[in-house]
């Protein structure tokens, strides 16, 4: 048997990977500069939800414009918008 050494990872096989604590001022530095471009979830490690927020924002523009200011441009830009100001309100959580 196995002396005790204070080393609990010894004898169990079980890893737990802990995700580093963000900082939540950053990340509101960068929802309030570069929220648009969701650089606070990429810093967050939201990276799928990143390119998500990314790619809305980029088709929204180039499918509004490409049909002269249709209201897709309109319904894209209030649905990013909300999503933008609703993160303000998820930060602190995502941080965690």
């Amino acid at each position: 048997m196995a002396e005790y050494n204070g080393d609990l990872y010894a004898f169990s096989d079980v890893r737990f990977e802990r995700r580093d604590q963000k900082s939540i001022l950053v990340a509101y530095l960068l929802w309030f500069f570069l929220g648009g471009v969701a650089a606070h979830r990429f810093y967050l490690g939201y990276n799928n939800s990143g390119i998500a927020m990314v790619l809305l924002l980029a088709g929204t523009l180039v499918v509004g414009i490409a049909a002269f200011l249709s209201p897709i441009l309109y319904i894209g830009l209030i649905l990013w918008s909300l999503w933008v100001f609703a993160d303000a309100v998820m930060i602190p959580f995502m941080a965690r």
